[in-house]
């Protein structure tokens, strides 16, 4: 038999903790100093996932896979080549009409130097730091004769002599030219051999990543693939719709305010956008200062102001907080840490990369075994069942969190359906510890008595919630309607907290209960 028959080969060895230690602190080093190569390889495969719908697509309506590609990343560029078309002709026109906003804004700057409260602290703050910055040395004491020595002896230091090229030549002029401007064009076509590089060979490039995984299991590999490009083409999509109705939303808004060049501004806004967190902020501070210079009183300002926090309120906590996680199945402190982290290994632009980028890392987390505690630290799924969530919450003594799981659970199922699936299974794994050893009579009292809470949060619609007689809290109820029911915890206090659930449920039907303990 081949010696690359994989039904012969040695079963893999699993890494300890220390190793993925290992390997997690030699991933950060490369990813760091490594980071002009893998930025054009990041930028160049998260494209590929945002053009693949399209170019599946394409594919679908007989343009074949070249054609397809070549479509699909012509279409992209002439949008890019058109919005950039439009910025250019705003920008052009916004220069043209600065001029006539300076004295404005200089009317504006002598107002807040003149303002009666601190205005004078102000200014005085401004010409103390204006006067320490134009002298490092502090000003001199004493006599006379000790002030001019002083000013001799600083005269005859050595000064500074910085030599400077008096004109600049034609052929110096045009390499810092080259240097500005080719060097980021010069990326940005690497990225885009890349692209069409990828979206051509697509098929080929996931066969041999399956390959390097391991054909043991082609359905596991296949599956993460496709896992992770849904995510993310599913993420960009809604994105960026949301970002170019974010953009519409406030160039419509800046144009009623009366903010010159509103569709600049709701273009740069939407593309701003795509910047977690800071974006919206970014987005507003030009629009706020234009506003200033152009309105001579504040009330622009105030208005900018206003559609901005409105719009970025809407789209962080109705829009966002929709499709985000579930789109890409990142938890939001996740996502906080994961800026934070690839915004210091690679810069700026790791702050728009880190959302993807953190999403391959919960796929491949969800995917591989040993990889799994990168889907309880960074996804969104709730890392505890229902059942146990609601054992440990009672474990906890805090019943106000189960009722608040509760609550939400009930939207969507009846009381009977929660305590079948829920709260009698979570009592179950109370007994089961119990059994044990793992849970003393102290603790099953705690779960008694969070039990007994949560019941309390949960009345019924008429009748008062169930309690405990005699023994536990001392509390006696009377009995004036016609039903009633005794409910007696036969072995331990875990079944008097199960008579608890039903004597819940019994209410509902308009029966009263009461619930004792088996003593």
């Amino acid at each position: 038999m081949s010696h690359h028959d994989d039904t012969t080969a040695a079963p893999l060895v699993m890494p300890t903790a220390v190793q993925l230690i290992v390997v997690a602190v030699v991933l950060v080093a490369a990813v760091t100093l490594g980071r002009a190569v893998f930025i054009t390889i990041a930028l160049a495969v998260l494209l590929s996932f945002v053009l693949n719908p399209l170019v599946h697509r394409l594919k679908r309506l007989r343009f074949g896979r070249i054609a397809s590609v070549l479509t699909a990343v012509s279409i992209s560029f002439l949008l890019l080549a058109g919005l950039g078309v439009v910025i250019a002709r705003q920008i052009g026109e916004l220069a043209r009409d600065l001029p006539r906003y300076e004295a404005t804004l200089r009317q504006k700057v002598q107002d807040l130097r003149g303002l009666p409260v601190g205005g004078d602290s102000l200014q005085k703050a401004t010409e103390t730091l204006s006067n320490l910055g134009s002298s490092a040395e502090p000003p001199p004491a004493g006599t006379p004769a000790a002030i001019a020595a002083a000013a001799a002896a600083r005269a005859s230091r050595p000064q500074p002599v910085e030599i400077r090229s008096a004109t600049e030549g034609p052929l110096e002029a045009f390499q810092r030219f080259l240097a500005t401007v080719l060097t980021p064009l010069a990326s940005g076509g690497v990225v885009v051999v890349l692209v069409v590089s990828i979206l051509l060979q697509q098929e080929d490039l996931r066969d041999r990543i399956i390959r390097l995984v391991g054909t043991r299991d082609l359905e596991r590999t296949t599956r993460a693939m496709d896992d992770a490009a849904g995510r993310l083409s599913r993420y960009y999509l809604a994105q960026t719709i949301a970002n170019a109705a974010y953009g519409a939303a406030l160039a419509l808004g800046l144009l009623v305010i009366g903010v010159p060049n509103a569709l600049l501004w709701g273009i740069t806004a939407g593309v701003l956008r795509f910047v977690p967190q800071l974006g919206g902020l970014l987005a507003a501070l030009l629009p706020l200062a234009l506003a200033a210079a152009v309105d001579a009183g504040w009330t622009m300002v105030l208005a900018t102001a206003a559609l901005f926090i409105v719009a970025e309120i809407v789209m962080s906590q109705l829009v966002e907080s929709r499709f985000r996680g579930r789109a890409t199945g990142l938890s939001p402190l996740a996502g906080i840490l994961a800026m934070m982290f690839w915004t210091w290994a690679w810069g700026p632009i790791g702050l728009v990369l880190a959302t993807p980028l953190t999403v391959l890392l919960i796929v491949l987390g969800k995917h591989v075994d040993r990889l799994d505690f990168l889907e309880v630290l960074l996804g969104a799924a709730p890392a505890l069942t229902p059942v146990q969530a609601f054992y440990q919450r009672l474990l906890a003594a805090n019943p106000e969190a189960a009722a608040s799981q509760a609550e939400s659970q009930l939207e969507d199922c009846s009381f009977v359906e929660y305590a079948d699936e829920i709260a009698l299974p979570g009592l179950q794994l109370a007994q089961a510890d119990f059994k044990r050893g793992t849970l003393n009579e102290t603790r099953m009292t705690t779960v008694l008595r969070s039990t007994e809470v949560l019941v309390e949060y949960l009345p019924p619609p008429s009748l008062p919630a169930p309690t405990m007689t005699d023994t536990v809290g001392n509390q006696s109820q009377p009995v004036d309607v016609a039903d009633h029911v005794l409910i007696v915890g036969g072995r331990t206090a875990l079944d008097c907290a199960a008579g608890m659930v039903l004597a819940r449920l019994l209410a509902d039907d308009g029966i009263t209960a009461t619930v004792l303990p088996a003593t």
